[in-house]
């Protein structure tokens, strides 16, 4: 049902309106210092590094949590099977991304880092397979989320922009070699039990101290506060106009025609050609680093 919009109503929304409009006014205004942008890329860097170790750590690790909860190197499959469970994770996660259009990409970066750390640190935590695997779906439902790359498009010179996005997932990606490292150090000097905890236990707290820095330090993307502002700006007709656009725009799109676009379009054609075999490779091959560690050792 329909909120009545009386009077009383009316000045509340209009004064909601106002705290909201002076909100991101005064955003807009914070200063900038010259090493801000540094500062950023940093704890962006670091953030993007805690979620390409998060979204690949339960692979790499598998062997060593399946040892130690079934008592069996061969239940890596039944690990594998019960990851089904996160499924109804990563559909929540389709209300919950669009909420950072609304709310701001500050709020949802902290929120994607810190969820995800805690989730590692619950894992480091776990002393059974039932808690590990709701730490495990809750990785599931932060990481696809990505709010750190919206923050490097929306942050970063246009000019410039896919040199410093490149810089920060090879820095991202170099983190994750770290893992096997870190497996192989601390197992073998804290024992197979507490050493793979431990490899979770280094980029959870990597994680909780930068959701606290960014909280501190970090501020709201420049452009989202532009169209915020936009937004607010804007009457209610002109409101509803934006509205029924959107809406004339969606009854076009549609996974048939966007398919047919993609394969219309030469370097977007070869953009999923290529994709397509790496992520066929990727897969192919996501289990190699534990087979090749353990699969022959007896």
């Amino acid at each position: 049902m329909s909120k009545v919009l009386t009077p009383e109503n009316l000045k509340k929304k209009e004064l909601k309106k106002a705290k909201e409009l002076a909100y991101w006014e005064k955003q807009k205004a914070r200063p900038k210092s010259n090493t801000y942008f540094w500062y950023l890329l940093l704890i962006i860097a670091l953030i993007y590094a805690v979620d390409e170790i998060a979204s690949q750590i339960s692979t790499l690790m598998q062997t060593e949590i399946a040892n130690d909860f079934f008592k069996s190197e061969s239940a890596v499959t039944l690990l594998n099977l019960l990851q089904i469970v996160a499924i109804p994770f990563q559909i929540i996660g389709i209300l919950y991304r669009p909420l950072a259009d609304r709310f701001g990409r500050k709020t949802f970066l902290i929120i994607n880092t810190f969820g995800m750390s805690f989730a590692m640190f619950m894992i480091f935590l776990s002393q059974n397979v039932f808690m590990y695997f709701f730490g495990a779906c809750l990785i599931m439902f932060f990481i696809p989320h990505d709010m750190h790359v919206v923050y490097i498009m929306e942050s970063s010179p246009s000019k410039h922009r896919a040199r410093i996005y490149s810089t920060i997932k090879f820095f991202a990606n170099m983190g994750v070699m770290l893992v096997p490292l870190l497996r192989r150090w601390l197992i073998s000097t804290a024992g197979d039990s507490y050493g793979w905890r431990m490899v979770y236990f280094i980029p959870a707290l990597v994680g909780l101290a930068v959701s606290f820095i960014a909280l501190l330090g970090a501020k709201e993307t420049p452009s989202f506060v532009e169209s915020r502002l936009s937004y607010l700006r804007m009457s209610d007709e002109e409101k509803l106009a934006l509205k029924n656009s959107k809406k004339a725009e969606s009854k076009q799109g549609g996974l048939i025609p966007a398919f047919r676009f993609a394969l219309g379009h030469k370097q977007l054609r070869w953009l999923y050609i290529v994709s397509a075999l790496a992520n066929i490779g990727f897969y192919a091959s996501i289990n190699y680093e534990p087979i090749l560690t353990y699969g022959y050792e007896s």
